[in-house]
């Protein structure tokens, strides 16, 4: 989207947004250390507010539930960046984002705001309209805004699905077709040419 502002294309900023994606999630450790995040979750104390409420064993589920979706996923979403990638760099066959879309909506957005609902819900029950609140926002917006803003912009990236875009695409494939069709019937030519020949007798 700052492609825009700025005018330059926006696969460079696609491109440029994959290469950071790759080298981030290469470096994750989440899958490693699944195991010791899931005891530390369950074995978190959410306080006596918390229990009182009766969501305690809930809100962990829900960690838990992002905690190991987000693991599992790790290595998939990492191979859909490269894809990403390769479409970007050639500007072709743009349906090969479409994976990457459906799991980065899953994966950078709803997981996202689950665990940050989450985290929020218990901050709210334990401290009130807290400053800490505050800083919790603050800190998962910085931690979690670069995948929301890396989702946009490639959903929103003229490359994929704007109209010029897929005129531009039409074209070409009307350009491969008149191609091909002008070799065939050279081609054909070319035969009959030789079949139409008188053939010489001894």
């Amino acid at each position: 989207m700052i492609s825009k502002s700025i005018g330059i294309p926006s696969h460079f900023e696609v491109i440029l947004i994959s290469l950071i994606a790759i080298c981030m999630l290469s470096l994750d450790v989440s899958v490693t250390t699944l195991q010791e995040n899931l005891q530390e979750i369950w074995a978190y104390d959410f306080g006596a507010k918390v229990q009182e409420e009766g969501v305690e064993v809930y809100l962990k589920y829900s960690l838990s539930a992002v905690v190991l979706t987000k693991a599992l996923t790790l290595h998939l979403f990492l191979a859909l960046h490269f894809l990403l990638l390769w479409t970007a760099t050639v500007e072709e066959k743009p349906n090969l984002v479409l994976p990457w879309l459906l799991l980065g909506l899953f994966r950078s957005i709803f997981l996202n705001f689950l665990g940050f609902s989450t985290g929020l819900y218990v901050c709210l029950i334990q401290k009130g309209y807290h400053p800490i609140c505050l800083e919790y926002i603050v800190a998962q917006a910085i931690q979690h805004g670069p995948e929301l803003y890396a989702w946009l912009s490639v959903f929103s990236a003229d490359i994929f699905f704007s109209k010029s875009s897929f005129n531009r695409r039409t074209n070409q494939y009307e350009e491969d077709y008149k191609i091909e069709k002008q070799i065939s019937e050279c081609h054909h030519r070319i035969c009959y040419r030789q079949c139409d020949k008188p053939h010489k007798t001894n």
